[in-house]
């Protein structure tokens, strides 16, 4: 995975949760919600993501037990991002 993609939704994740919330501590696998990430938070950062990356994040992915690690956010939006240049080329 993109470590620069990591790093900019973990910067989106400080502004949603805070800095001080242990996210440093926070493993790219383990679960988003042992740092408060819940429903609420995660749409923040899904329209968060789609204004930093120009991505849309499809509806039927719009479940927050689907994307409750850094990885799992970090992996959708760089097939995101692959589907949309593969598109612009065709």
């Amino acid at each position: 995975m993109s470590e620069e993609i990591r790093k900019r939704v973990v910067n989106m994740l400080k502004e949603f949760i805070g800095e001080d919330e242990g996210l440093e501590n926070l493993g790219p696998d383990d679960s988003l919600s042992a740092i408060g990430l819940n429903s609420v938070t995660f749409m923040r950062v899904v329209i968060a993501a789609e204004m930093e990356f120009e991505i849309e994040w499809d509806d039927r992915d719009l479940s927050y037990g689907k994307f409750s690690t850094i990885n799992n956010i970090t992996s959708y939006i760089e097939s995101s991002i692959n589907n949309k240049a593969e598109q612009a080329k065709a």
